[in-house]
């Protein structure tokens, strides 16, 4: 194996570069390795060079014809698979290191015409893994989602159509919660709501003033009168919004503008209101948008979805 051990240290005594390079055989990159050795002997001998030697790595397993002209080290070949990026450069490169001359070159340079190539396949291949496995996650977090969001709506429909000695497991089923707000009363406990008939005002955020006003003056009307059975009745708000349009600061200040004028019942934010509570309400009680009044009796049953006409 010849290997170029010409001018191992400069004439200043400072230690040379020993030029590295990774060679498969192949036409292509024997031509590469030709035309950098070619350069490498042109600069080597000018001014402040520190070009040491130079051997071509050839992991083939098997001697060339151009083992002549270019300072040739044989690397046997790594077994399948294995062949692949910085580990097969880099036992090669320790099988170089071993028949060098120690006093030759105190540092080595890899300068490999297909390591780049490698290192940018396989860049490129994991990327490509990356991704696809950010996909396969995605679809996993929107398939356990959607599964959790069947799973209770499935179990909201069996609750309506149980019997319940009282109300609290339908309403707990609804809200999603423990607590509710009514005017700047905050965390009353949907308990106050057992054995009542409730009315579930479902909306979105473009119900109209004029609306509540109505509301308002039946709810306050009943509240004089709140001796008689048709009266024992409590309203909550149960407000909808469309999951996908971002929650922005304008919404917030305009639930928050609503809610102030209610006397009644409502709900902190309507990011508590679960996906499967909204699909149930438009899918069961057909919510479009338009308001409506769901009354529930002292057991939770629904005796009307739209109570509304009949207020």
């Amino acid at each position: 194996m010849p290997i170029d051990r010409s001018n191992p240290i400069s004439k200043k005594g400072k230690r040379l570069f020993h030029t590295a390079v990774t060679a498969s055989g192949y036409v292509y990159n024997t031509w590469q390795c030709r035309v950098m050795y070619y350069w490498f002997k042109k600069f080597k001998d000018g001014p402040n060079s520190e070009m040491g030697g130079f051997t071509r790595i050839l992991h083939s397993g098997k001697p060339d014809k151009f083992m002549q002209e270019i300072p040739t080290f044989v690397a046997q070949p790594l077994p399948a698979g294995m062949d692949q990026g910085s580990r097969g450069i880099s036992q090669g490169a320790c099988k170089l290191a071993r028949t060098l001359d120690s006093k030759q070159a105190k540092r080595y340079w890899m300068s490999s015409t297909n390591e780049a190539w490698e290192l940018s396949t396989l860049t490129h291949k994991i990327n490509s893994i990356l991704d696809l496995l950010k996909k396969q996650l995605a679809l996993c977090y929107q398939y356990i989602e959607e599964r959790i969001e069947a799973e209770t709506l499935q179990k909201i429909q069996n609750l309506v159509e149980s019997i319940h000695i009282d109300n609290m497991m339908i309403l707990r089923a609804l809200m999603c919660c423990h607590c509710l707000k009514v005017l700047q009363r905050p965390g009353v406990n949907i308990d106050v709501l057992r054995r009542k008939n409730v009315l579930l005002l479902v909306s979105g955020l473009s119900i109209s003033h004029d609306e509540l006003s109505i509301l308002e003056q039946i709810y306050n009307e009943s509240r004089v009168n709140a001796t008689r059975t048709e009266s024992q009745y409590q309203v909550v708000w149960i407000p909808i919004v469309d999951r996908s349009v971002v929650w922005t600061e304008a919404l917030q200040n305009r639930f928050e503008s609503l809610q102030v004028t209610m006397p009644w019942y409502s709900f902190y934010t309507p990011k508590q209101i679960d996906r499967a509570v909204i699909r149930f309400i438009k899918e069961v009680w057909h919510f479009r948008n338009k308001p409506i009044l769901v009354l529930l009796d002292p057991q939770g049953k629904a005796v009307s979805p739209n109570a509304i006409h009949m207020m």
